[in-house]
């Protein structure tokens, strides 16, 4: 399985199920040197999405919000592949569609519906089997939210929360 990152942590969470809940082996693509590093601690192979990528993934996720990486995601899997976007494209998207179509590739654009699965994930978190503590770039307070955000130390995962008091 491959997954292109890009946009923060979803690919990241993507990497985690994968690993973790399948037992895939998961190439993890990207250029940022923290999200990277989170994807190894995860267990993914990491490469540099500038680089040689593979082409025989039976299933890929792109998870960066980027034409491009769409694109490398859809090129990046067998004949008669799957590809999953989670990536929300604002504006229109050209592709590959004779390649597309000559290869059989199945693509799939959307996001995905938490409550089905909310109960098996919650429960894989709490048996350690799933690892968002690790995707989490920090814990803030709610009135942190400002300056957080507009700031460099937000990372890839923020987590802001009130307190009993509302604050």
């Amino acid at each position: 399985m491959a997954v292109f990152g890009g946009t923060g942590s979803i690919g990241l969470y993507c990497v985690d199920a994968a690993v973790h809940c399948a037992g895939a082996h998961t190439v993890y693509y990207d250029d940022d040197p923290v999200r990277m590093a989170v994807a190894e601690q995860l267990g993914a192979e990491v490469a540099d999405i500038n680089g040689k990528r593979e082409k025989n993934f039976d299933l890929a996720v792109d998870a960066s919000a980027d034409p491009e990486r769409l694109k490398m995601a859809l090129r990046s899997v067998v004949p008669e592949g799957h590809v999953n976007s989670v990536g929300i494209y604002f504006q229109d998207v050209a592709l590959p569609m004779l390649q597309l179509y000559m290869r059989g590739v199945h693509f799939h654009n959307g996001k995905g519906h938490a409550r089905p699965s909310m109960t098996p994930t919650l429960d894989a978190v709490a048996a350690n089997v799933l690892h968002p503590q690790l995707v989490t770039s920090g814990i803030y307070g709610w009135d942190e939210m400002p300056e957080v955000l507009t700031s460099k130390q937000a990372g890839h995962k923020p987590i802001f929360v009130l307190d009993a008091s509302g604050h």
